[in-house]
């Protein structure tokens, strides 16, 4: 069997190919935080999803199908981890309890954080006290 595509795409990318990552099988791969504060970012691939994933609990799902081509699919895939990769997006974990219960992902726009994504745990205790911590990676520079 030769490489997965998403092997491939790592490999062909001098960016990402020279950054701390392993590879937990032949269509997921990791890449490492490199502070206490960042986060690291899988990205699998099984054929029809694409799956991006955090060691803090946000992920995202791209869909194959919803793209013109599979190539296609993963470059968006690999450009939001790009920019997960840098300090210009971040994850804001919500607490309540000492639990996650919100993973929102945000980016810089030259003055202020914005929202991208969220994702939400069910919670029934929605007045107990919430905290938050946020969540930056600094490892590639931010694009313009």
């Amino acid at each position: 069997m030769g490489e997965t595509k998403i092997k491939l795409f790592v490999e062909k990318s001098l960016e990402l190919s020279d950054l701390h990552h392993f590879w937990d099988n032949d269509s997921k791969v990791t890449f490492k935080k490199e502070l206490d504060d960042g986060f690291d970012i899988s990205i699998e691939d099984n054929g029809h999803i694409i799956t991006i994933a955090t060691d803090n609990g946000y992920h995202t799902h791209i869909e194959i199908e919803d793209y013109e081509s599979h190539k296609q699919a993963l470059s968006q895939s690999f450009c939001l981890t790009r920019d997960m990769l840098s300090n210009n997006m971040r994850i804001r974990v919500v607490f309540r309890k000492n639990r996650p219960t919100r993973w929102i992902l945000e980016h810089f726009d030259g003055s202020t954080w914005i929202e991208d994504d969220t994702v939400y745990v069910l919670i029934l205790d929605i007045f107990s006290k919430k905290t938050e911590k946020i969540y930056i990676n600094n490892i590639l520079p931010s694009r313009e």
